[in-house]
């Protein structure tokens, strides 16, 4: 059996020590302090550094975006370059994980960068972590051809917010990488670098 003399002196203890003049705030953080720490952990100024490494498929079920170039060659003066409107990529990505992506080309068209010929291109996209929490974006840049159906791409991507925990993401990243339009043997990939906040 307890003594009751004893609960009590301990129950005094306690209540004077949470109730003294030294401490002034409760022993556990409320629901809405909790949520302001982690949003403070979570962002960082400028955002917090972003990576990607990413291969690139191809599915040409949703239509391509058709790229007319010219060639120089009066016997042959253009050649038709097709990108797929919609591309699969996966990988992994900073703070997630693997990946699933998908990337939509919403245009293109031919354009000179310098000298070179490239092709101006743009489009949306959808990062997605194993769990489903997914970060959305928009992106523009070019693709520079080193023959009929490949090529070097430059790109910058903005982050524009996405589901779950990246529900209010922003961000921006320089992407660069390769992209085999043909039936080569080289996959098609690309590496990005940046920040994002959540």
């Amino acid at each position: 059996m307890q003594s009751t003399g004893l609960l009590s002196i301990a129950a005094v203890l306690t209540l004077g020590a949470c109730t003294g003049a030294g401490l002034q705030q409760p022993l556990a953080l409320t629901s809405a302090e909790l949520t302001q720490v982690k949003a403070q952990a979570q962002t960082e100024p400028g955002g917090r550094p972003f990576k990607m490494d990413m291969v690139i498929g191809s599915d040409l079920s949703e239509g391509t975006c058709d790229v007319e170039v010219p060639t120089g060659d009066p016997g042959n003066p253009t050649v038709l370059v097709q990108i797929p409107t919609f591309a699969p990529a996966w990988g992994t990505a900073s703070h997630v994980g693997r990946v699933g992506q998908d990337i939509w080309h919403d245009y293109c068209s031919f354009a000179l960068h310098g000298d070179l010929p490239a092709i101006d291109l743009g489009g949306h996209t959808e990062i997605r972590a194993a769990n489903g929490d997914a970060i959305e974006g928009n992106w523009s840049g070019y693709l520079l051809l080193a023959g009929e159906q490949a090529g070097h791409f430059f790109n910058t991507a903005v982050i524009t917010g996405g589901t779950g925990r990246f529900e209010n993401a922003s961000g921006e990243l320089v992407i660069h990488g390769w992209n085999n339009l043909g039936p080569g043997p080289e996959p098609s990939w690309y590496k990005a670098e940046g920040t994002i906040s959540y």
